[in-house]
C-alpha cells in the first residue's frame, strides 16, 4: 500500500448529501493512496478523486469492493455497505430533487460582475479562436510539406530510374 501523498482537498458534491457520502469514503479508505484504489477499481486516478471529492458518485458495486477490501469483521462488513449503500441512495435522491440553477453564491450579484464574468469568457472565445486559427495555419505548412516532399521523390525515382537505364 502507498502513503498518501498530500492531504484531501475540500468536498465538491453538489449537495450536501454527495458530500456525506464523499466523506464516508475517505474515512472508509483512510491512509490509502488514490492511486491504489483506482488500481483496486480498475477506474483512473482521476475518477477515484472524483469520487472522492463529492463531484461524481460512487456507483453502487465499488463501494462493496471497497468495504470488502478495507473492513476485515464480517458483522462490520455488512453494516459499512448498509451504510454506503444508503449514503449513495440519499444523495442520488437529493441529485435529482436540486435545482438546475447554480448556487447562489456561486452566481454574479452585480452588473459589474456580469461584466467581468463576460469580459473573461470572450477573453477565453478569442484564446480559443488564435488557437485554432494557429492549428489551421500548422496543419496547411505540414501538408504543403508533405506535397512538396511527394514531388521530391517522384524526381529521385525518375532520377534514379533514368540512371539505372
Amino acid at each position: 500500500m502507498t502513503q498518501v501523498g498530500r492531504p484531501q482537498g475540500e468536498l465538491k458534491g453538489e449537495t450536501p448529501q454527495a458530500n456525506d457520502l464523499a466523506q464516508w469514503l475517505r474515512t472508509l479508505t483512510r491512509g490509502v493512496s488514490q492511486r491504489d484504489l483506482a488500481q483496486l477499481l480498475h477506474i483512473g486516478k482521476t475518477l477515484c478523486s472524483e469520487y472522492l471529492n463529492g463531484s461524481k458518485l460512487i456507483p453502487e458495486d465499488m463501494i462493496g469492493q471497497l468495504v470488502d477490501a478495507y473492513v476485515t469483521d464480517n458483522r462490520l462488513r455488512e453494516q459499512r455497505k448498509a451504510a454506503g449503500h444508503l449514503r449513495r441512495q440519499r444523495a442520488v435522491e437529493a441529485a435529482q430533487g436540486k435545482p438546475s440553477m447554480p448556487p447562489l453564491s456561486q452566481r454574479a450579484r452585480t452588473p459589474t460582475e456580469l461584466q467581468l464574468r463576460l469580459d473573461d469568457a470572450r477573453r477565453g472565445q478569442l484564446a480559443a479562436q488564435e488557437k485554432t486559427f494557429q492549428a489551421a495555419r500548422l496543419v496547411d505548412l505540414l501538408l504543403n510539406l508533405v506535397a512538396s516532399l511527394q514531388e521530391r521523390c517522384a524526381r529521385l525515382e525518375a532520377e534514379r530510374e533514368r540512371a539505372a537505364s
